[in-house]
Parts: C-alpha cells; structure tokens; sequence
C-alpha cells in the first residue's frame, strides 16, 4: 500500500493560477519595457530626421539668397531694379502658393472633422 509521503502532492488550483498570474504580470512588465525601448528610439530618430531637415533648409535658403545676389551683381549695370523687384514678386507669389495651400489642407482637414460645420459654411 502506497504512503501519502510517497507519492509528491499536487500544489492546487490556487499555486497553479498564482504561478498564472505572475507569469502575465513578468510578460506585461516585458512588453512595456520593449514598448519603452522602441519608443526611445523613434525619439532618437525623429531627432535625428528633424536636425537633417533643419540642415536641408538652411542649404536650400542660402543657395536662394546666393544665386539672387549673384543675379543682382551679375545685372548691377544695367537691370538690378528690375532683378530685384522680379525675384521679390518671385517670392512674394511662391509665398502665396504655399500659404494657399497650407490654408486648403487645413481647412480641408477640419471639414472632414466636422462634417455638420462643413455643409453650414
């Protein structure tokens, strides 16, 4: 006849579900911490898009302003009014377009927010 110190003993159903519930609690911590990791680096690389962007545009407007003062020496005798007033009316209009269509993105986004506000315009 087997003795009950013979044979091990079962935990129960509540070690089973306690064991259960910190298995979840550790893979929950886990993913957060990926979650945290992942969104560290995103940071890092909007940072770093963000400084290139910066970099870009300054390249971009003094290539703008080189070549316009190269254009206004390169006429200085005979048509550097006309030069200049031609490049600023240049960018007066590009300046324009651009706030144009800034304008109808925005407001075309806040119309599709709200639908009711749009029909009454």
């Amino acid at each position: 006849m087997p003795s009950e110190a013979a044979t091990p003993r079962s935990p129960g159903l509540l070690h089973s579900i306690a064991r259960l519930g910190r298995t979840v609690v550790s893979v929950v911590r886990t993913r957060l911490e990926i979650l945290a990791t992942e969104i560290e680096e995103e940071r890092i690389h909007f940072s770093q898009l963000a400084l290139a962007v910066i970099g870009i545009a300054f390249c971009l407007q003094m290539a703008v302003l080189l070549f316009v003062a190269f254009m206004v020496v390169l006429l200085w005798d005979s048509h550097r009014l006309i030069t200049l007033g031609v490049f600023a009316a240049l960018f007066f209009l590009v300046g324009l377009g651009g706030l144009g269509v800034l304008l109808r993105e925005h407001l075309g986004d806040e119309a599709a927010r709200h639908p009711v506000r749009a029909d009454t315009r």
